[in-house]
């Protein structure tokens, strides 16, 4: 078993955790699995991105023991700015 802890969305389930936000995990634990227990919507997970120990990471990334897993949204903290990270149909639709 490992221990991960998990900086969940608001609107996931934080049952899995413990008071400290801390899961145990069956060794070779993925990003996904932690989706799995939180209950991350489908829809969410498509348009968050994921971190472990602040490092952007693909969902199949294998967890070790400690490590911390986040979730951020693609479009944080843009002002003023066409968002890169949209086709440019929508950027043209969502300036700030």
């Amino acid at each position: 078993m490992i221990r991960v802890k998990v900086y969940a969305p608001g609107w996931c389930s934080i049952e899995a955790l413990d008071e400290r936000g801390w899961i145990d995990l069956p060794e070779g634990s993925t990003l996904a699995d932690v989706l799995k227990q939180i209950k991350m919507p489908k829809f969410a997970a498509k348009i968050l991105l994921a971190a472990v120990n602040s490092e952007k990471k693909p969902l199949d990334t294998v967890l070790e023991d400690g490590d911390m897993v986040s979730f951020f949204a693609m479009m944080t903290g843009v002002r003023n700015l066409k968002f890169k990270c949209l086709p440019t149909y929508l950027a043209n639709q969502y300036i700030i």
